[in-house]
């Protein structure tokens, strides 16, 4: 899978590629650890919140690297851009604060009656400085998504400021002058999974893991039936 990552980012960024295989080799002159884009970083739960994550969270920001200290980052960029070169290069800070420093406003059993699914911040695992980041700079944790809408929906705009229901994307507003909230909506549901279709790991891989242990004996099975039939051959 992690050959499926690096490729995936190879055709969306080159120069993004080319940083990865450069950190690869040069971890150790930085001061605290540095992570690879975040694309490559996380792993999502499942397939189906690909769409979810990758339309929140943006190209830019699933191109850059996360640096645990703040002096790594210009050390980094100033490596990337100007010693090899490369300028399609983004880097950010972020302290590698734990996941449950990020609260949701929200418990799940307050949102069952909206058909609640998942908040963004719970559909993958990642490194903690990755899922700091995105927990600070995009709100993932703030983000709750629904499987389908139903009679509590219209309620959901008084509550949060974005959320999904199925394919579609909520964005909610309110007007300085009069306070009365107005929601954007966007389809995602055609939109291409492009930047995370590598990130896809833990039920894909668990499916391919099974599906090549049935193989293999089956594999095992056939050998043993030729040997034997080769044997009775033989003996005829």
């Amino acid at each position: 899978m992690e050959m499926l990552k690096l490729e995936v980012l190879r055709k969306e960024n080159q120069d993004a590629y080319k940083g990865v295989m450069w950190l690869k080799n040069n971890r150790a002159i930085f001061n605290k650890p540095v992570y690879d884009p975040i694309m490559l970083a996380i792993d999502l739960k499942h397939t189906d919140f690909a769409k979810y994550v990758e339309s929140h969270i943006g190209k830019m920001d699933l191109e850059g690297f996360i640096c645990e200290d703040a002096n790594d980052v210009n050390k980094l960029a100033s490596e990337l851009r100007e010693n090899q070169n490369l300028r399609r290069i983004n880097v950010f800070h972020s302290a590698p604060d734990p996941p449950e420093s990020f609260r949701h406003p929200m418990s799940r059993s307050e949102l069952e009656r909206f058909d609640f699914l998942e908040y963004l911040s719970d559909m993958y695992d990642a490194p903690d400085a990755v899922h700091a980041y995105l927990c600070r700079q995009k709100n993932l944790h703030h983000v709750p998504v629904f499987k389908e809408e139903n009679t509590n929906s219209g309620q959901l705009k008084q509550k949060f400021n974005n959320y999904n229901i199925g394919s579609q994307k909520f964005n909610v507003r309110k007007s300085k002058y009069s306070g009365e909230l107005s929601t954007g909506t966007d389809d995602i549901g055609g939109r291409q999974v492009r930047r995370l279709l590598g990130a896809v790991d833990r039920e894909e891989m668990g499916r391919v893991r099974d599906e090549l242990e049935t193989k293999t004996k089956m594999r095992e099975q056939q050998r043993r039936r030729v040997e034997t039939m080769q044997t009775t051959c033989n003996n005829v």
